[in-house]
């Protein structure tokens, strides 16, 4: 099999430290004057070394022998002795999108994924799962199976009633805590973009803010589910529905949860990215499958018009529009993109191993578009095109790692002392939230919600302060020289602010500077023991009183409390506003001890 895209990377660095040219491939990438230049000569490495062999990718595609082997893998996993139905429902996934259409061994999956919905009580999605089956050829000695099912479940739904997801009561809604901006209805009117010698373009406010205001509420650009979810969730709109997923028509791997979703998808990225989404997940890390998505939902928002496109991307490098400079009421999709064209590449700052990797990803990107989808056939001989496309790949490729960030969702953790906890959910590109800079002791934390992120701050900012955001190098949790020596390897930026300027100390050795019960007082005990067993409603009561307590001591950080305070409000965000999974029915029901497959199939 073909190595991935860092290995090949790391294989041609290897390539020319053996031959003793390290210096001289450094001093032509820096000294290269365009990205097409850059792209030709690493190009040229690699075929001076017979590296670039894409040949080797196993490829996609049906396959009803590998569908009915995770079928029958799903079946062991539904045993009573194991029951583990979460792990049966991906298998039984994995073989719907793996079978070929209108096959016995879709059909047959689909009735799989039936009973267990039955055995988790879940009758209508029993039921959906039954047409799905019975719209294919479902085998005619299993058939009575599905006809008993079908009619235990509208027996059971008429007892009953439909036994569909429960609406929590004190299902949290965000909205902003100030006037949006007319044009930007995601921010708060309050906001304002700046450019400062130290920080270039920042955001800032025009009135004090105080701890819990909700100030940006942005849906994202683009998004990859990550990869463990993707036969549990919605590929387009990354929601969970493992009781119901349909599967792409072409592809193996990617799957919906409605035909509308599939269809959506089609028409932004998908039609271009099917042929060779697998390709893509074998050879790149998450940030850059999302690179190469946002390629392909750029290309499709141009209706494959590359001569436009590449007009369009000329003026946007001219003019560096940021998206305070439009109107997001009217916005279109091409104008979207430009925000994200414009983001920050570090451009001038990258090192000669950064060019060289970010081109080797660029290259590969390309060929597999190229030789595998309607791209190729679109470009033909017209070299301008392809080369204009291996520089646009190139780009996004600079401007992943800087800006595209990783979002959680709440997963069930039956293990664990706590219910849930967050875990990965999807790598998102926000262009609003990009603007903001970094802090290694923010003052604003993220909220990640089912399909969009909210701004919350958690210290009082003053008018005309700054929004700062932490990139991953917090204080609490890493020491100053491990931060600084991280963000100038990822970002090229010593940084300045209060946590390394006064050089505050980690968490577990930051000074206690309250006396009494004063932070018991707001987070007792026993409410840390009502978030553990995840009380929506504990965390409701609580968050105004920790904002109060945020606010009236600001002028003690850092210290031990504050810092515990503000992971208590994160805690609760996670808990009120995070996606959170809907495993929980399928381990509760998991030990009864049920056995909703039968007949072999």
């Amino acid at each position: 099999m073909v190595q991935d895209a860092y290995n090949l990377y790391m294989e041609l660095w290897e390539k020319i430290d053996e031959r003793g040219i390290k210096k001289r491939v450094a001093r032509h990438l820096k000294a290269c004057r365009s990205s097409s230049e850059i792209i030709a000569y690493v190009r040229s490495l690699l075929d001076q070394f017979r590296l670039l062999d894409l040949t080797g990718l196993p490829g996609d595609g049906k396959n009803d022998a590998e569908a009915i082997a995770c079928r029958k893998r799903g079946n062991g996993l539904v045993n009573p002795r194991i029951a583990r139905y979460v792990s049966a429902i991906r298998f039984y996934n994995k073989s719907i999108a793996l079978a070929e259409a209108n096959s016995a061994a879709l059909a047959e999956a689909y009735g799989n994924r039936s009973a267990v919905c039955f055995a988790l009580k879940e009758y209508q999605a029993a039921l959906d799962n039954i047409r799905l089956a019975r719209e294919n050829p479902y085998p005619e000695n299993l058939m009575h199976l599905v006809d008993k099912r079908e009619q235990d479940c509208r027996q059971l739904l008429s007892e009953v009633g439909e036994q569909g997801e429960l609406k929590d009561e004190l299902a949290a809604k965000v909205e902003l805590s100030h006037e949006p901006n007319p044009k930007i209805p995601q921010i708060a009117n309050c906001l304002e973009l700046k450019h400062e010698d130290q920080y270039g373009r920042c955001i800032v406010t025009n009135r004090n803010l105080k701890v819990g205001d909700v100030v940006i509420i942005e849906k994202p650009h683009s998004t990859v589910l990550d990869e463990e979810l993707r036969y549990l969730h919605c590929d387009y709109c990354n929601q969970e529905a493992f009781l119901s997923l349909i599967p792409c028509k072409q592809c193996s791997i990617t799957m919906f949860c409605s035909n509308a979703c599939y269809q959506s998808a089609l028409d932004s990225y998908h039609r271009l990215e099917c042929p060779v989404t697998k390709d893509i997940r074998l050879l790149f890390p998450n940030v850059m499958v999302l690179a190469f998505r946002t390629l392909a939902k750029t290309i499709t928002s141009f209706n494959n018009n590359l001569d436009e496109l590449k007009l369009f991307t000329e003026c946007v490098e001219q003019t560096s529009p940021s998206p305070f400079d439009y109107d997001w009421t009217t916005i279109g999709a091409k104008d979207v993109y430009a925000t994200i064209h414009s983001m920050s590449t570090l451009q001038g700052k990258h090192t000669a191993i950064d060019l060289l990797q970010h081109a080797v990803y660029a290259i590969v990107m390309s060929e597999l578009l190229f030789g595998k989808t309607l791209l190729g056939e679109l470009c033909g001989t017209n070299e301008a095109h392809r080369d204009f496309i291996r520089v646009l790949a190139l780009h996004l490729c600079h401007i992943a790692p800087v800006n595209f960030r990783t979002q959680d969702y709440m997963d069930y953790t039956p293990k664990g002392r706590e219910q849930f906890g967050a875990k990965s959910h999807f790598t998102a590109s926000y262009p609003i939230m990009s603007l903001m800079n970094h802090s290694c002791a923010p003052n604003v934390d993220r909220i990640d919600m089912p399909s969009s992120r909210a701004i919350v701050v958690i210290r009082p900012i003053k008018k005309g302060g700054q929004l700062f955001d932490n990139y991953g190098m917090h204080y609490c949790f890493a020491k100053r020289d491990e931060r600084q020596t991280e963000l100038m390897d990822l970002y090229y930026f010593e940084c300045k602010c209060e946590a390394c300027v006064r050089n505050y100390t980690i968490y577990r050795l930051l000074p206690t500077k309250l006396r009494g019960g004063s932070f018991a007082s707001v987070m007792s005990p026993e409410i840390d023991e009502k978030l553990t067993r995840h009380d929506k409603r504990a965390a409701a009561a609580v968050l105004p009183a920790c904002y109060k307590f945020l606010e009236k001591l600001d002028h003690l950080y850092p210290c031990l409390e504050l810092s515990a305070m503000q992971l208590s409000v994160q805690r609760c965000f996670q808990m009120l506003y995070s996606l959170e999974s809907g495993k929980e029915n399928a381990h509760l029901y998991s030990c009864r001890g049920v056995w909703p497959i039968s007949g072999g199939s």
